[in-house]
């Protein structure tokens, strides 16, 4: 439908009329650019207070709240977002050089929103600038940015209309931010639908994964026809490491019901989701898998779909690509078992070693764990302060840290329980090994001094003499220690996840049970099609 100043170019989800959506006490959240006021407006005036006032003729309780393009969604944005009812979005055009979007940051306002009514005002020419606003929901146009066209755009939005046929700018593939009310059962459903039983999570925990407000953004598509939910794409932004302020964007898990898979639903929501990880301000990599939440560490081993992945520009970076989930089972082993590197001791995490801790895991040793890469770093430094800082083991050769993971159990409250959902699915007797880092071969060894935490010390400084199976040596006693721990608490196997190498680490299986053979130790690998995964970047 069009009339002389505004036109609706889709409401996918019927927002409009957005009175049918509201009570009196209901409250609008209009965000708005800070902009140069256009030369009809007085210099001292905000140019969308026509809109404000001409909303609140409509519905009396409007919160109009500004937003720059460098200040992005704040704090204080997130505050009014949860206290209102509906959110109207104003974009007014593409992003200059080196700026975030305006509509990545309606993408991440909307994400915050959750099931609210969203509605992006565009003052601008969808089509021509290319803003991709096809995920969301609701989209209007404004002829320009003067007072008459926003009072009419204010109108606009109260009023009844005809769905466009057809829809200007419509997609093709109808996809939407996902609404985690609405949509958590059909995920859950379509998840069962698509992945091996051995994958399979109930919602309950499938949900605190999903839910990362900030952090995650999500989108669906619904068939048009029955409404029913066929195509989800979980994407997160996480800290690859301390040191740096950048992000790694995930995209986590992409899947499509198979009955509607090879019409070009999964492509499309590749590509919408691929673009706004790559508009997100501060992404500098992308990785196919998620790091923290773990949904997935990459495309399952034998699902068949790297090829898919390939032809769309993700590749793989060598042996270190392959991720090893193992199981161990321990029931009736000895406890305390003794170190088999002299000198070598672990012992639990406390204030004074985290730091030496994170340093080591982000010294980018390109070892078993790769966790530099990862955001390993990451997650041991945010045990900082909390009663489980002791869950880190940490393995010291004299002064130097040489290995070192995090262990748990999932109903304890640990924040690695709530973000590595498979050991819970296992038992309750069942515990878990994750960010597991071993110093890496001779020629790579370069161990973080205890006096001078980033300090890199060389063999002349005092680093033990290595060897080229050291690492394994090292996962063999790091991985005998935690089971120690885990066993004192009442478990009896242990999920360790994330183990990084292709036949490499096949080998370090082997070794781990010839070594631990005399603690009833059996390594689970082919049950559990967990195993393997390809890590593309």
């Amino acid at each position: 439908m069009v009339n002389p100043t505004t036109t609706l170019l889709w409401d996918h989800l019927e927002y409009l009329p957005l009175a049918n959506h509201l009570t009196e006490e209901d409250l609008i959240l209009l965000l708005t650019p800070v902009i140069e006021p256009p030369g009809e407006t007085p210099p001292s005036q905000d140019p969308f207070e026509p809109l404000g006032q001409a909303i609140a003729t409509q519905h009396p309780l409007v919160r109009h709240v500004p937003y720059t393009k460098n200040g992005g969604i704040t704090d204080a944005h997130k505050v009014f977002i949860k206290r209102c009812k509906a959110i109207i979005f104003v974009i007014t055009g593409p992003p200059s050089a080196e700026e975030p979007s305006q509509a990545s940051l309606a993408a991440t306002a909307f994400q915050i929103g959750d099931d609210r009514p969203q509605i992006i005002l565009a003052c601008c020419d969808i089509c021509a600038h290319n803003l991709q606003a096809e995920s969301f929901p609701t989209v209007i146009q404004a002829k320009s940015l003067s007072p008459s066209s926003l009072v009419e755009a204010a109108s606009f939005l109260f009023r009844s209309h005809a769905s466009p046929s057809p829809p200007q700018a419509l997609p093709k593939v109808p996809i939407q931010f996902w609404s985690p009310n609405r949509d958590l059962p059909a995920i859950t459903s379509l998840w069962r639908a698509c992945l091996p039983a051995c994958f399979h999570l109930p919602q309950h925990v499938l949900a605190p994964l999903l839910r990362r407000d900030g952090y995650a953004m999500h989108f669906t598509v619904r068939d048009p026809r029955s409404d029913a939910l066929i195509a989800f794409c979980a994407t997160y932004t996480t800290y690859p490491s301390t040191l740096t302020s950048n992000l790694l964007g995930s995209l986590a898990l992409l899947l499509v019901h198979p009955d509607h898979r090879r019409r070009g639903i999964g492509t499309a929501l590749h590509d919408v989701a691929l673009a706004q990880l790559r508009r997100t301000p501060g992404v500098e990599a992308l990785l196919l898998g998620s790091a923290f939440p773990r949904l997935l560490a990459g495309v399952p081993f034998d699902a068949g779909s790297k090829d898919w992945f390939a032809k769309r520009g993700w590749h793989d970076s060598g042996p270190d690509s392959e991720v090893s989930d193992w199981i161990v089972f321990f029931d009736g082993a000895p406890p305390q078992s003794s170190s088999v590197v002299p000198g070598l001791e672990f012992r639990a995490c406390d204030e004074g070693d985290l730091s030496r801790v994170v340093a080591f895991a982000e010294q980018g040793d390109g070892g078993i764990s790769q966790g530099e890469r990862l955001g390993y770093g990451e997650q041991f430094s945010r045990l900082e302060g909390t009663t489980h800082v002791e869950d880190v083991v940490v393995g010291y050769q004299g002064r130097d840290v040489v290995a070192a993971a995090v262990l748990y159990v999932p109903r304890d409250g640990s924040p690695a329980a709530g973000d590595v959902p498979w050991a819970r699915t296992l038992g309750d007797d069942v515990g878990g090994l994750t960010c597991v880092c071993v110093t890496s071969e001779k020629s790579r060894f370069s161990p973080v001094s205890a006096s001078h935490p980033t300090a890199r010390l060389n063999s002349a400084d005092g680093a033990p003499e290595t060897t080229n199976s050291d690492d394994t040596v090292l996962l063999v006693s790091l991985m005998g220690a935690c089971m120690d721990r885990l066993a004192q608490r009442g478990t009896k196997h242990m999920y360790v996840d994330g183990l990084r190498g292709g036949d490499e680490i096949t080998n370090k299986k082997k070794q781990v049970d010839e070594n631990l053979m005399g603690r009833r130790v059996k390594m689970e690998n082919e049950e559990t099609k967990r195993v393997k995964s390809i890590v593309l970047w």
